[in-house]
């Protein structure tokens, strides 16, 4: 009795034991498939996070970027209005400065006009001054023509009335002695040749002397003409002078502007310098931050394998 007791116990004992192993057994399997399915489960999680944490980045991304088109819309804005002030300052000063410039002109012009005003009518005084003098000259030389035509006409009509009394005379002789008359024809003949020799040889000397007279007339237009023309030389010169100033003035201003500008446009290359250098700041930063974020996500992968790896050695360690 003893004996079956023992077995029956022994029995008893063997079954529990069995049953435990049994049991260990699926809670091992168990575990395993729980382990599994929370890797899965880890693993769907991970991927979902990551997934999120894309989309998340992507937004913030979307974000930045809008926030940093607004950011430099308003500092376009904000650059715009600055200029336009800057513009209307200068503006203002150019303004101010232009009307000095006008007031300025406008005097130099004044004075100018005034000159050339002075200028001009000294020489219509010169002009009807000359005119003056040869017109007078005219009057005198016509005058003294017509004196020597009149003196000239005088001593004809005397010369006239002489020869005709001579002719009285020599018909008186004539009628007392033809021969003697003959003689007296033919020496009045040679007379009037000689004096029509004469006479054409004084006229001679009257074609010379007015083709001189004439020629000195020429010359003394001539002269007047070469003198004429040196002023208006001397006034193209002068006016020549002038236009060259005024190009002077011009280049002057050109140049001004041109330094103006290039001044201006030294200060737009600061300021975008400026705006590069902070803007490089900017992905210094961004830089530095990533990679402090790529450390922590690292630390804390090494954190989960070092984990993982623990469990994997010691698959009791959790239940312990």
């Amino acid at each position: 009795m003893l004996d079956k007791k023992k077995r029956k116990k022994k029995k008893k004992k063997k079954k529990k034991k069995k049953k435990k192993k049994k049991k260990k057994k699926k809670k091992k399997k168990r575990k395993k498939r729980k382990k599994k399915k929370k890797k899965k489960k880890k693993k769907k999680k991970k991927r979902r996070k990551k997934k999120k944490r894309k989309k998340k980045k992507r937004k913030k991304k979307k974000k930045k970027k809008k926030k940093k088109k607004k950011k430099k819309k308003k500092k376009r804005k904000r650059k715009k209005k600055k200029k336009k002030k800057k513009k209307k300052k200068k503006k203002k000063k150019w303004k101010k400065k232009k009307k000095k410039k006008k007031k300025r002109k406008k005097r130099k012009r004044k004075k100018k006009e005034k000159k050339e005003k002075k200028k001009k009518k000294e020489e219509k005084e010169k002009e009807k001054e000359k005119k003056k003098k040869k017109k007078k000259k005219k009057k005198k030389n016509e005058k003294k023509k017509k004196k020597k035509k009149k003196k000239e006409k005088k001593k004809e009509k005397e010369k006239e009335k002489e020869k005709e009394k001579e002719k009285e005379k020599e018909k008186e002789k004539e009628k007392e002695n033809d021969k003697e008359n003959e003689k007296e024809k033919e020496k009045k003949e040679n007379e009037k040749k000689k004096e029509k020799e004469k006479e054409k040889e004084k006229e001679k000397k009257e074609k010379k002397e007015e083709n001189e007279k004439e020629k000195e007339k020429k010359k003394e237009k001539e002269k007047e003409e070469k003198e004429e023309e040196e002023e208006e030389e001397e006034s193209k010169k002068k006016k020549k002078e002038k236009e060259k100033e005024k190009e002077k003035e011009k280049e002057e201003k050109q140049k001004e502007n041109e330094k103006e500008k290039e001044e201006e446009e030294e200060e737009k290359k600061e300021k975008e310098k400026e705006k590069k250098e902070k803007e490089k700041e900017k992905e210094k930063e961004k830089k530095k931050k990533k990679k402090k974020k790529k450390k922590k996500e690292k630390e804390k992968e090494k954190k989960k394998k070092k984990k993982k790896k623990e469990e994997e050695e010691d698959p009791g360690r959790e239940r312990r």
